[in-house]
């Protein structure tokens, strides 16, 4: 019970939502690596690792929630190593610093979607891909998408900010991140793993366009600004056209008897209990009934 009124108490803190992704994390990654002999040897069925990763075996079988899952299993599910436990450990200080910027900027609706988002991103991608050219031998567990879309969301947010690696004197944040994203991306195609290269490249992806689409902040790199504006300008348009093609359709709500279009909330709740006096309540439209249901809810 105790354990249960810390775990409430700390999602309510200010970084609550970045404590609760570390911990259901380890939870989940504790769990696997400790179910695994049992799984394997006793039961002879696929570990919950095997299960929760991104691999071959579940695109196979279509298993479509690892395209979320793999995020909160780390890889040392399989084995605890001196250098797993830094690679993870590593995740969830940029998880906590460079998230946390992000969250006291942008709140918490934000930093999820930016966070959840970019992993579930890189995830279809692999998963679609990997379903249609089927890899030889491919796995994806950890939180390296969704920190790499942080950190290109970090990198719009912040440009001029300048971060120390060890001994290296400040260097600017914006180079830092793509030099990070760049050697992942560099790496892995010099080992040949060409399909773990769409990791870091589907990662950039989503950081760049949900910076741009969400927060329509410019690209910390001038040789891009120009490309930046084009596609904020045509974000703005379409927005007005579909918004102004929703107010001339259902999204209007229009008085039975005369025609008119209501517009005050008072008028709208009157026209429709007219309309439910004459013809029942079965004549409204579901999105009259939607709208009586949000204004009855916020009142």
């Amino acid at each position: 019970m105790h354990f249960f009124k810390k775990f409430h108490t700390a999602s309510q803190s200010r970084y609550g939502v970045i404590k609760l992704i570390i911990i259901s994390t380890l939870i989940a990654t504790l769990s696997a690596l400790s179910l695994e002999l049992l799984f394997v040897r006793v039961l002879k069925i696929p570990t919950p690792y095997n299960v929760l990763s991104l691999n071959c075996w579940g695109m196979s079988k279509f298993f479509i929630w690892q395209s979320l899952s793999y995020l909160f299993v780390e890889p040392l599910s399989m084995s605890i190593t001196f250098i797993s436990l830094l690679h993870t450990f590593f995740n969830f200080y940029v998880l906590w610093t460079f998230g946390g910027s992000i969250l006291d900027l942008k709140g918490k609706k934000h930093f999820l979607s930016l966070y959840l988002g970019g992993g579930l991103f890189c995830g279809l991608t692999l998963f679609c891909l990997g379903s249609l050219i089927s890899p030889s031998s491919f796995e994806l567990a950890g939180t390296r998408p969704a920190i790499y879309a942080l950190l290109v969301g970090w990198a719009f947010l912040f440009p001029s900010s300048r971060i120390s690696l060890f001994i290296t004197p400040p260097l600017p944040g914006r180079w830092v991140v793509l030099g990070v994203i760049g050697a992942d991306l560099f790496f892995d195609f010099f080992q040949g793993k060409f399909f773990d290269c769409l990791v870091p490249f589907s990662s950039f992806i989503f950081g760049y366009l949900y910076s741009l689409l969400a927060w329509e902040v410019m690209s910390p790199f001038p040789s891009l600004r120009r490309f930046d504006h084009a596609f904020i300008k045509l974000k703005r348009k379409c927005k007005r056209l579909f918004a102004r093609r929703s107010n001339h359709t259902r999204g209007k709500i229009y008085d039975f008897k005369t025609g008119h279009a209501v517009n005050e909330k008072e008028e709208f709740v009157d026209v429709c209990l007219d309309k439910i006096s004459q013809k029942g309540i079965k004549s409204l439209r579901w999105y009259e009934k939607w709208k009586l249901y949000r204004l009855r809810t916020k009142r």
